[in-house]
């Protein structure tokens, strides 16, 4: 009884957390990668592996993380609403950069010829933009919408495109 008591009050485990590690980990992609990147993940150019892949290899620790994260049910970076319009939110730029490399990683995958792990980096993508719009600040918000688009744009336009089997399309819907 007292092992279910204590199991019962221990908190959940906070996504932001595992977020958070994701984040220091991360190296994000030099200045003239990040150009490329973009182009690739908007459909402006075909992915390039030789340009980008070693940096792609060296995230694939924060891109765990992160897909670890969006697992959990709870996330909250307990944003100090004391300090009003001057509370420090310096994770969010953070955030969408790792959001960034998460929506790549799927451009990088499809590319490969690998659509069922892409259509995986994307929905987790999608629920990663959920927790970082439960912050309660309207900036928190609309870094999740970007999120959003980031990850739902690759996606849509690989299903349109026919990339994606039956179960795959399953699962998006």
């Amino acid at each position: 009884l007292a092992a279910s008591t204590a199991m019962a009050q221990t908190p959940p485990e906070n996504a932001a957390t595992t977020y958070r590690e994701a984040m220091e980990k991360m190296i994000p992609f030099p200045e003239d990668q990040d150009l490329a990147a973009r182009k690739a993940l908007s459909g402006e150019a075909l992915w390039d592996e030789m340009n980008m892949g070693g940096v792609m290899d060296v995230n694939q620790e924060s891109l765990e993380l992160l897909r670890r994260g969006t697992k959990l049910n709870v996330c909250t970076f307990e944003p100090d609403f004391s300090q009003g319009a001057g509370m420090p939110l310096e994770h969010l730029p953070k955030l969408r950069n790792l959001a960034r490399m998460n929506a790549v990683d799927g451009v990088r995958n499809l590319a490969q010829f690998r659509g069922a792990v892409a259509a995986d980096a994307w929905l987790a993508g999608l629920r990663f933009a959920e927790h970082v719009s439960q912050d309660g600040t309207l900036i928190s918000g609309l870094v999740g919408c970007a999120i959003f688009r980031m990850n739902v744009e690759p996606l849509l336009r690989a299903a349109g495109d026919g990339q994606f089997d039956a179960e795959v399309l399953a699962r998006i819907q």
